[in-house]
């Protein structure tokens, strides 16, 4: 796979939600890892909600997507709880624990857009808003309070950090995430 650079893109709301997108992040080293390190900074607490949109595999060959379909449904089963909402649409339930983030990577191949957070809202409330995932933009969850910070992987290689700028400061969250994806720059 091609590696290529990680730029970064800020676009704020009029209704107080900011993105920041970190474009080709899937393709630049460990670019996993740093997801994964973004999302451990951000996140406040243990349980992580997952919305899935479509299945995609567009980075997989066709037994990998069999594959790893097949142990993300064996993760859930054991380790959580996943549930069909329609033929486009699920949603998980887990712990950000260490064995979800062995099977991470696998989600991010597996469906076309992934969000999680941290829930401040209960499950079923979840189940409903994520139903109506073509009337819903990323921001309503930060606009809502539904969590603090929304991260979202789309199958393009892009990775979004959503929050709220009046809660949480613009300039050091995109400090935090800079010292995230590029360490050097600290020394």
């Amino acid at each position: 796979m091609k590696r290529k650079e990680i730029t970064v893109n800020v676009f704020k709301n009029r209704e107080n939600s900011c993105r920041i997108v970190l474009n080709n992040i899937r393709f630049s080293e460990n670019g996993f890892a740093v997801m994964e390190e973004l999302i451990k900074k951000f996140a406040q607490g243990e349980e992580l909600f997952l919305g899935f949109y479509r299945t995609d595999g567009m980075h997989l060959t066709s037994e990998e997507f069999k594959k790893y379909k097949a142990e993300i449904a064996e993760f859930f089963k054991t380790h959580g709880e996943m549930k069909r909402l329609s033929d486009y649409l699920l949603i998980a339930r887990t712990r950000a624990d260490y064995d979800f983030w062995k099977i991470f990577p696998r989600i991010c191949d597996c469906y076309l857009n992934t969000v999680l957070f941290n829930p401040n809202l209960d499950w079923s409330l979840f189940e409903q808003f994520h139903s109506e995932y073509m009337e819903r933009r990323n921001d309503d969850y930060i606009i809502n309070d539904y969590t603090q910070f929304l991260f979202c992987y789309f199958d393009s290689g892009d990775f979004s950090v959503s929050f709220d700028p009046n809660k949480y400061a613009e300039n050091a969250v995109l400090r935090a995430i800079d010292e995230i994806v590029h360490p050097l720059k600290r020394r």
